[in-house]
């Protein structure tokens, strides 16, 4: 259905709605869709992990794994660079 699943720390909130809903109010600067299922705080990242094929994750400070879509690479990078001004 038209649900968000948000995790908060070890909290998880589930809220009616659109992933693009839910991406209009965040702040583009903080926070960035890296998959068409997966949106991350940018402050968040541990670290990248890429694979020669394109495909490749993020780690986050906790150790949870998420997959980035192949196409989302570049804007992550540049999300990255902007997050650390």
């Amino acid at each position: 259905g038209d649900y968000v699943r948000i995790h908060v720390g070890r909290k998880r909130h589930l809220v009616a709605g659109r992933m693009y809903a839910i991406e209009r109010l965040l702040d583009p600067r903080r926070f960035l869709r890296i998959h068409r299922s997966i949106l991350v705080r940018l402050d968040g990242i541990r670290e990248l992990s890429r694979e020669p094929d394109g495909s490749g994750a993020v780690i986050l400070q906790d150790g949870v794994r998420l997959r980035v879509a192949r196409g989302r690479w570049e804007a992550l990078e540049q999300g990255l660079e902007i997050a650390k001004l």
